[in-house]
């Protein structure tokens, strides 16, 4: 097999390596730990769609079924009566090839917006997992054109998919990890549960505050998130704050303000608590 398929879970290594030095594929490294507390958090950072996909081999070892490798490549070029025929063919429109890739996550991979809302339409189910745990709508949640993840969730994405393989993450955490404003936004009017707690007892809230993306932060709170969550290590969003350092000359110095403020409206002893 390609020596690239022993990678798959590169683009999580990518990821974890960037943000918070831990992998989003591997179930052995603690990210609540690491989310613990610490004098200057990394920042998520934004990437492109092609390091996003960067670890992917060929379509043809990933699918070594004649026809639906050929319902693969159609759907990637966007070549709708190709893929017509091949599902008037019996040829499944989510069957799995190596590592769990399914047509519709290979579509994504090469990006073509009119193979992917074709075979959704047809049947296609965004939420299938792979190996990892991964699926499209995880895909879709990271990537930076927005149309994938409302085109998900248009055709049966689930906004709470929960990936137990990856410290039970959802697409929200995903976006928050990869920085997409536009995405959380989207996910939350979609009805992401912003209480939703991971293997460690953490909260998107509390993702989003140890990478200092307070923006997110204030985002989530406006929409209901709770702020008194605890994890598994006693991590609360405050504790956070306390702790941590941000750029006074920064945008996210005015956000951290933001959510100082709006917590203390609301009551909560954000100078002294833990």
């Amino acid at each position: 097999m390609n020596q690239r398929l022993s990678h798959f879970g590169g683009l999580g290594w990518f990821l974890r390596c960037c943000i918070i030095g831990l992998t989003l594929l591997s179930v052995t490294p603690s990210r609540t730990k690491a989310m613990a507390p610490s004098d200057n958090p990394p920042m998520a950072a934004s990437f492109s769609s092609q390091e996003l996909f960067s670890w992917f081999a060929s379509a043809g070892d990933y699918f070594l079924d004649k026809k639906v490798l050929a319902l693969a490549n159609a759907a990637a070029r966007g070549r709708t009566s190709d893929i017509a025929t091949l599902l008037s063919d019996a040829v499944d429109v989510n069957a799995r090839g190596a590592n769990g890739v399914t047509p519709l996550i290979w579509t994504l991979v090469k990006q073509n917006k009119k193979g992917f809302e074709f075979l959704l339409q047809h049947g296609a189910n965004p939420n299938l997992q792979m190996v990892d745990g991964k699926s499209a709508l995880s895909y879709a949640a990271m990537h930076e054109d927005s149309w994938y993840l409302e085109t998900a969730l248009k055709y049966g994405g689930d906004p709470n998919l929960v990936n137990t393989l990856d410290n039970n993450s959802t697409p929200l955490v995903y976006s928050i990890l990869a920085y997409r404003p536009s995405n959380i936004g989207i996910l939350i009017q979609a009805g992401a549960n912003l209480q939703l707690r991971d293997s460690e007892g953490g909260t998107p809230l509390i993702m989003a505050a140890a990478v200092n993306r307070y923006d997110v932060v204030y985002k989530m709170l406006d929409a209901g998130a709770d702020p008194t969550i605890k994890t598994n290590y006693g991590t609360t969003i405050i504790s956070i704050i306390r702790r941590t350092r941000v750029d006074p000359n920064s945008d996210m110095w005015a956000w951290r303000t933001k959510v100082i403020n709006l917590l203390k409206g609301r009551g909560l002893d954000v100078d002294h608590g833990k």
